[in-house]
């Protein structure tokens, strides 16, 4: 298991009570009546089971405290519901939700009891159906027969999918431990979004239809300049809303385009943090997700969606809706001279080197702007006329494909995360625009037969694209480590302010100064380092992102240091020492790689960096306390660098860059 994550979860293995109240309060929560709204258990229950997978908590435990919270959570729905049948109706905060209960006891109408076992499993009625068979006076014994019986059921198809997947990263980290630390981020996402989109469902678009309402009203008669329009726009009349979104939709992705475009001209700290985060994505690489994300990109290759354009385009003409296919020829060709024509103007490098030509720049990624356009446009054209709900299926899926490929792009160095959304931007307005135009149209047979034809297509040219091609790909995208190399004497001369001065953030500001450089070997700076005093610090960084947002009521020696990067790279050691002032305080110093090796007598050694900060422990209450970093005065920093380099025993020299920042360099 690596480092980076043995703190967090040692921490939880041997907390096993506090994982079992978690699961627990989870499971019932989320089948509490309305209140599961609200509850995303999926993520921590799946998250659970990877734990019971990797061997560090025990699976009867916590397969019984889930399925007990499931059983529980539906009970206290059924007893409100049998206690207060159709009152609840005027009962706050369940008042608001009429609709929903509405459409649960028509669920239960058509179902009857079985409702029980299946809405358990269907996301916006799980959370009512128990509360809705208490109403309609459902028997206690018949239901607490199927609630115990489902949530069995319910709690397997949890944890047991979690349980494979920890088993499987267990397996892969003790070769790899990042690719435990990529899994754990990934986990953090997607219960953010989860959350955030049962927030978006559950409360946001109900009250903001009811404000939508209100505000429509309010302009009824307003003796002011385009509130007619606007009300008309509110109220949706005449269904003027949806092609009015699809035109602004259109209009917000040019113009993000242009924001981006414009900014990696005018603002350096939007390049530094392109290369900051592109610099974190790839020390998130993993041999097994490389491979994945190789496939994955050669799908938003030319040779794969330009047939699927073609054939999409073919169907139409076929069939003489010749407006449309002219709409789609003129969209895809826009896309394709598009792409080499800004990357021929703006002339940006890539972060590693990819083909000839024009498409050797970067700026925008031909991958993200093709992909968002062809896919987009397929899918758009070829959905209009399906059932809405397979509609918005289609769609999600398309989206799912479309995001795939672009952060393929990013993951595999191909682009700057800028590039990607720029690709994005353009190619999302091109479709959108084109949604403006065909509001309203339908193109039975084509939509449904181009979509056919486009699916076809795809199955018959991406596997034998994959099979062809796939090794020469792949050896495209091997993961490089750049080295820039200067001599010594050089380095001494000028080339030290070739290198930032101050530590870059995510964002691409600055932090605190770097103090020293020195090409001094990392085991000999670590043993004189520890002779002054200072103490090695082994936690990982996603231990110290975790406990830099928990509050503790730990000492602040016996707290992580904060998680900072510099270029989007960790540090690769840190070691601490009590601070002079203020009291109580800590001095954290990093070691950082530069990206440069110093040349001398035919032997290269790494330019290493390194900066101090300043760290306190603020109370937040309760005696709770979060590590907090202060500012540090420039006179600070020149007596602590020169006590740091002549600690090292090299030989010092001192200069100063054109802002008066003083660096001592040891070699």
């Amino acid at each position: 298991m690596g480092h980076y994550l043995q703190p967090i979860v040692d921490y939880i293995g041997n907390h096993p009570n506090g994982a079992l109240a978690i699961v627990f309060m989870m499971a019932m929560g989320e089948a509490l009546f309305v209140i599961g709204l609200f509850v995303p258990s999926t993520v921590v229950l799946v998250g659970a089971g990877t734990l019971v997978g990797m061997g560090k908590l025990e699976f009867v435990p916590i397969f019984t405290a889930t399925a007990l919270g499931a059983t529980a959570g539906d009970a206290i729905s059924y007893w409100f519901g049998h206690t207060y049948k159709e009152k609840i109706r005027r009962i706050w905060p369940f008042s608001r939700y009429t609709g929903m209960l509405d459409r649960g006891e028509a669920y239960f109408a058509r179902h009857g009891g079985k409702s029980v076992f299946i809405g358990r499993f269907i996301p916006g009625i799980k959370s009512v159906v128990p509360g809705i068979a208490g109403i309609v006076g459902m028997s206690p014994v018949r239901f607490t027969i199927i609630n115990v019986v489902s949530a069995i059921a319910w709690t397997a198809s949890h944890l047991l999918p979690g349980v494979g997947i920890g088993r499987g990263i267990d397996v892969a980290s003790s070769g790899n431990p990042r690719l435990l630390e990529l899994f754990v981020l990934v986990l953090v996402v997607a219960f953010v979004a989860t959350y955030a989109a049962r927030f978006a469902f559950g409360w946001l678009l109900p009250h903001a239809e009811l404000w939508r309402t209100r505000l429509g009203e309010a302009l009824l008669g307003l003796p002011v300049p385009g509130a007619r329009f606007l009300r008309r726009l509110l109220l949706n009349e005449e269904n003027i809303l949806v092609p009015f979104a699809f035109f602004a939709l259109a209009l917000l992705g040019l113009s993000g385009f242009t924001l981006i475009s414009v900014a990696y001209f005018a603002d350096p700290a939007f390049v530094r943090a392109d290369e900051s985060i592109s610099a974190y994505l790839q020390s998130l690489r993993t041999e097994p997700f490389d491979r994945l994300m190789v496939g994955v990109t050669m799908l938003g290759d030319g040779m794969v969606l330009g047939p699927v354009a073609a054939a999409v385009l073919a169907v139409f003409l076929w069939h003489r809706r010749w407006r449309m296919a002219g709409a789609l020829a003129t969209a895809f060709v826009s896309a394709a001279l598009f792409v080499p024509l800004i990357k021929a103007f703006i002339h940006r490098a890539r972060p590693i080197a990819l083909y000839n030509g024009a498409d050797s720049y970067s700026f925008p990624s031909g991958h993200a702007t093709l992909a968002a356009t062809i896919i987009g446009m397929c899918v758009l054209v070829a959905a209009r006329d399906l059932p809405s709900r397979v509609q918005r299926a289609v769609y999600v899926l398309a989206a799912i494909t479309i995001g795939l490929i672009a952060f393929s792009r990013l993951y595999l160095a191909a682009h700057w995360p800028s590039d990607v959304g720029a690709g994005l931007l353009f190619g999302g307005a091109l479709v959108f625009g084109l949604a403006w135009l065909l509001h309203g149209r339908s193109y039975v047979p084509a939509s449904s037969r181009s979509g056919i034809a486009a699916l076809v297509c795809l199955m018959l040219v991406y596997p034998v694209h994959l099979y062809l091609n796939y090794t020469a790909t792949a050896s495209n995208y091997v993961m490089r480590i750049d080295q820039t190399l200067v001599t010594q004497e050089r380095w001494l001369a000028d080339s030290w302010a070739d290198v930032p001065l101050r530590r870059v953030l995510l964002d691409g500001d600055y932090g605190e100064p770097v103090l020293v450089q020195t090409n001094l070997d990392m085991s000999k700076i670590a043993d004189t380092l520890t002779k002054a005093g200072w103490s090695p610090r082994a936690a990982g960084q996603l231990a110290r992102l975790v406990d830099s947002i928990l509050p503790s009521r730990r000492s602040l020696d016996e707290m992580s240091v904060l998680p900072l990067t510099n270029h989007g790279h960790a540090p690769i050691a840190v070691f601490t020492r009590p601070a002079p002032q203020p009291a109580g305080a800590r001095q954290v110093l990093r070691v950082w790689t530069s990206g440069t090796s110093i040349s001398e007598g035919g032997r290269h050694t790494p330019l290493l960096l390194i900066s101090v900060t300043t760290e306190i422990a603020e109370p937040i209450g309760f005696g709770f306390a979060l590590a907090e970093a202060l500012q540090m005065t420039a006179s600070e920093n020149d007596a602590l660098g020169s006590v740091i380099a002549n600690s090292l025993g090299g030989s010092v020299t001192l200069v100063n860059d054109a802002d008066g920042h003083r660096l001592l360099l040891v070699n």
